[in-house]
């Protein structure tokens, strides 16, 4: 039998590394990996003898490419199902799939949830990036802190005036911050996701995009932790990164480097979550703004509470952790002190036993 490694390219260029991350998660299990699976093409996958997959990740861009191929022999945990796609997904057809392979380990209490709706036997694994520090922990921690993707709320205002108008007030303030974002910019802008503003003019945005990142994020961090960290994204150019070699190094460096940092401090569930796993400090950065949403939350239900988190709130940070707060000091996080929940770890040693059996067997 071979061993398959579920990718995904997806449909646009802009591509989020965090899907390799979650493969890098499925590569320590085999001992070599023989193919490629696209997951947006499952049913159309094709060998000559059967193929073993780990089926870790969202589902899906196409629904209607599912349910698999029977060349491919799937082990479901941390199993995530996109509301849009649900219905879709969970066609007779679809559902006499997953019941023939349950129980499906799901990444999150709503696609437990939505599964047993339907008929089919599911349990909560989490992500099985958890398990990343199983062969890329790092002993030794530096002193980096990197900023992955943090949440900002760029344009405020639930009417189109009300965001013009306070676009208006910023334009107003910025020259005030000149000196914070001069240092910043050089760093910051590689790591900024487009934004419609970019069409009028791309450097006008860049300095906005810092602007809005520095009045948030100094109001919790001390000017020596912003302007020393490194600052990361997870969407990458798919013409850049053209193969899936590529983008697995990549995931592979970025993991290697969150491993010996100081702290991360995201909004990317698949860079927060890999931290957990790597023993690294992190904090979750959450929006309120955001609670009503139903695709964003269904992804998070059930880890959330695996993390420190913040939650942005009017361009300020608020800790709803008693923990984060006893690591300040003069109002300000102190990377050095902070340390991680542990409740992640049951989750994660679960999953190691799973998926080395799978692999194993």
């Amino acid at each position: 039998m071979k061993n398959g490694l579920l990718v995904d390219r997806g449909p646009n260029r802009l591509k989020n590394i965090g899907d390799y991350i979650q493969s890098l998660a499925q590569e320590q299990y085999y001992d070599k990996i023989d193919c490629y699976v696209q997951r947006e093409s499952l049913n159309t996958f094709q060998s000559d003898e059967p193929v073993k997959v780990i089926m870790n990740s969202w589902f899906m861009h196409e629904p209607t490419h599912w349910p698999p191929s029977d060349n491919l022999v799937p082990l479901f945990v941390s199993f995530h199902i996109n509301p849009g796609a649900a219905d879709t997904m969970l066609s007779p057809e679809g559902i006499e799939y997953l019941r023939k392979h349950e129980p499906i380990g799901t990444r999150d209490e709503s696609t437990r949830e939505i599964l047993e709706k339907h008929g089919i036997k599911a349990y909560f694994t989490g992500c099985l990036t958890l398990t990343l520090g199983r062969k890329y922990r790092s002993a030794e921690h530096g002193d980096k802190v990197y900023f992955v993707d943090p949440y900002f709320e760029r344009f405020r205002g639930k009417s189109k005036i009300a965001k013009l108008w306070n676009l208006l007030i910023d334009c107003c303030a910025m020259p005030k911050y000149r000196k914070p974002i001069a240092k910043l910019l050089p760093k910051f802008e590689n790591c900024i996701c487009p934004s419609r503003i970019e069409r009028v003019s791309k450097r006008f945005a860049h300095k906005l995009d810092t602007y809005v990142f520095y009045r948030t994020y100094s109001t919790l961090f001390s000017d020596e932790t912003l302007f020393n960290a490194e600052y990361v994204t997870h969407m990458i150019d798919k013409e850049v990164y053209d193969t899936e070699e590529k983008r697995m190094d990549l995931a592979r460096e970025l993991v290697k480097a969150y491993a010996q940092a100081r702290l991360v401090v995201t909004s990317r569930i698949h860079c927060g979550l890999p931290c957990l796993g790597l023993e690294t400090p992190v904090i979750f950065v959450n929006s309120n703004s955001l609670e009503n949403d139903v695709n964003y939350n269904g992804r998070f239900q059930g880890l959330m509470d695996l993390f420190h988190q913040m939650t942005c709130v009017n361009r300020r940070l608020d800790t709803n952790s008693t923990i984060v707060a006893s690591f300040l000091n003069d109002g300000n996080i102190v990377p050095s002190k902070l340390e991680n929940l542990t409740t992640w770890k049951v989750l994660a040693d679960a999953l190691i036993k799973t998926c080395t059996h799978f692999t194993n067997d």
